[in-house]
């Protein structure tokens, strides 16, 4: 799990060095706390 998390961090750094776009930006955001609760609810 904390392997998965950093693995989305650094997604997350090099899509808005790439792509500093606020609509992608908060769909990433969206998308991990997603990620976040369903690991949550599988524990």
């Amino acid at each position: 799990m904390f392997f998965i998390l950093i693995f989305c961090s650094l997604v997350f750094h090099v899509v808005l060095r790439y792509m500093p776009n606020r609509i992608i930006y908060i769909n990433i955001f969206y998308l991990s706390i997603n990620e976040y609760n369903f690991f949550k609810k599988k524990r």
